[in-house]
């Protein structure tokens, strides 16, 4: 049996243990993780690869102003998105993957008219894309075209990061919004498209508004519950 020992993570004077809440987060993440991976293209497919613990313990630079906590996270590339037709909801995130697609075919397009000089001066600028190739008889550099086009669209530069993550809070830590009063949790969504590194920042990730706090109930069938209903709003919003 398991040894119940004092959590970093609920009140201490429940009977909850760390390893409780731990489970339920994890199972809880992996699940949605897993749920989006089989529809929308996710990767690494296996939802227990993307599952990462947050840091919580001091280090040479570095100070966590967590107390732990796990988040999940995958990639889609725009060469997925362009050819299976999904795109994420958030308008924002919309309007990122339409530019960055349209970048990426102007690059191609560049690219092509580099190496065929000949078809270029033949057909003009403005007729270098697949349809316009193809109807000219020019079908295996129209799909020369369209290759170059998914393989700009599909390297490590351009894959859009989704994340979904629980911050662990222990009561006194002013970081979370309960403080005061409880152990908590702050359950988060957000989409990412500054690649490779994928830095926060307004300019740079959409974060979902059903992201917040929520107290750690010491009954862990209600925790589990909050927790769901949380992040299934939050993965609704993608």
């Amino acid at each position: 049996m398991r040894k119940k020992y004092e959590s970093r993570f609920v009140e201490r004077s429940k009977v909850s243990t760390q390893y409780e809440v731990e489970e339920i987060i994890k199972k809880v993440l992996l699940h949605y993780y897993e749920d989006m991976s089989e529809s929308d293209g996710l990767y690494p497919y296996d939802a227990s690869e993307a599952l990462k613990e947050v840091p919580y313990k001091s280090s040479s630079g570095f100070i966590p102003f967590t107390d732990g906590g796990f988040k999940i996270t995958g990639f889609i590339n725009l060469g997925y998105m362009e050819s299976s037709g999904y795109m994420p909801s958030p308008k924002k995130v919309e309007a990122k993957v339409e530019e960055f697609i349209d970048y990426e075919r102007e690059m191609a397009k560049e690219r092509f008219i580099d190496d065929n000089s000949e078809i270029v001066a033949e057909l003009g600028e403005d007729k270098i894309n697949y349809l316009d190739l193809h109807e000219a008889g020019y079908e295996d550099e129209a799909d020369e075209l369209s290759e170059m086009e998914y393989e700009n669209m599909s390297d490590e530069t351009s894959s859009f990061m989704f994340e979904l993550g629980v911050f662990y809070y222990e009561k006194g830590n002013t970081h979370g919004n309960f403080a005061d009063e409880a152990d908590s949790v702050y359950v988060y969504g957000r989409i990412n498209w500054e690649a490779p590194y994928y830095r926060g920042g307004d300019n740079n990730e959409w974060v979902a508004k059903n992201s917040s706090d929520i107290k750690i109930d010491p009954n862990s069938k209600t925790f589990k519950k909050q927790l769901t209903d949380k992040i299934r709003k939050i993965v609704a919003e993608f």
